[in-house]
């Protein structure tokens, strides 16, 4: 076992785990674009949607809410294929990303709809009540009017939200995807485990600095946005 820190295999480690961080932001960015689509349409159903609607809608938020990430992510590499190849459909499983997006999206939608519908819920119902006696279109009101005040409310808990995503894509390694966290636990291997605290270390420094960056700039775009509305 190791009895001292190695810092130029801290700093080695640190540069190599950097090569790995455009994929893993990449992977993470995308599953959030599609999370966040997902959710908001998701939130306004619940919002505005028949009641059937909303009852599916609220089911889908428990489901996914309440299932692991990991749970969900073994079910979509593993199930998916065997569900499609049950109705004559074949479907590569030697590329796990595919099924990594399916999971980690449907996984985060349902926490961006939770966002979202606190956000819609901070509007002021005044604004309404205006845009029913200007005879303003519903559609109209709530798109141009409502959604956009709706996001403002929601960058703190955006921020959040894209930084807990961030912190769970530490998984995707498990379904065989290169991110940092495979990166780190492969170094740490070849080594021998002879400098695990170091390689770890510099793991955990990356992810703390992109917690750090993410928050600030939505604490900038947030009070400058304040400031447009007042």
């Amino acid at each position: 076992m190791n009895r001292y820190f190695n810092f130029d295999a801290f700093f080695r480690a640190f540069l190599q785990l950097l090569e790995r961080l455009p994929y893993t932001l990449g992977i993470v960015v995308v599953a959030f674009l599609i999370a966040a689509v997902l959710g908001t349409v998701l939130a306004c159903l619940k919002q505005t949607g028949p009641h059937i609607l909303r009852v599916l809608v609220t089911g889908y938020v428990w489901l996914m809410r309440g299932a692991p990430l990991l749970l969900l992510l073994f079910i979509s590499y593993y199930g998916i294929p065997l569900l499609l190849g049950a109705i004559g459909i074949h479907v590569d499983s030697g590329n796990p990303l595919v099924f990594a997006l399916i999971a980690f999206s449907l996984s985060l939608a349902a926490f961006f709809e939770e966002m979202m519908r606190a956000a819609l819920d901070a509007v002021d119902v005044g604004q309404s009540e205006a845009a029913k006696a200007l005879d303003i279109p519903r559609a109209v009101y709530f798109i141009r009017i409502v959604l956009p005040q709706a996001l403002i409310h929601s960058l703190p808990n955006f921020s959040n939200l894209l930084i807990t995503a961030i912190k769970q894509s530490s998984i995707l390694f498990t379904v065989g995807i290169a991110d940092m966290f495979e990166k780190a636990t492969t170094q740490s291997a070849n080594d021998y485990g002879l400098w695990q605290l170091e390689i770890f270390l510099a793991l955990l420094i990356i992810y703390w600095l992109i917690a750090i960056v993410i928050d600030n700039i939505a604490a900038f775009t947030f009070r400058h946005e304040l400031k447009k509305v007042a």
